[in-house]
C-alpha cells in the first residue's frame, strides 16, 4: 500500500514537472 502510494505520488510529480514544461514550451513558441 506504501509502494503504491509512493509510487503514485512520484508519477504525479513527473506528470505536474512535464506539463509544467510543455506549457513553457507552448508559451515559447506563441
Amino acid at each position: 500500500m506504501s509502494l503504491s502510494s509512493q509510487y503514485l505520488g512520484l508519477f504525479n510529480l513527473h506528470y505536474l514537472i512535464l506539463n509544467d514544461f510543455m506549457g513553457y514550451f507552448l508559451v515559447y513558441i506563441i
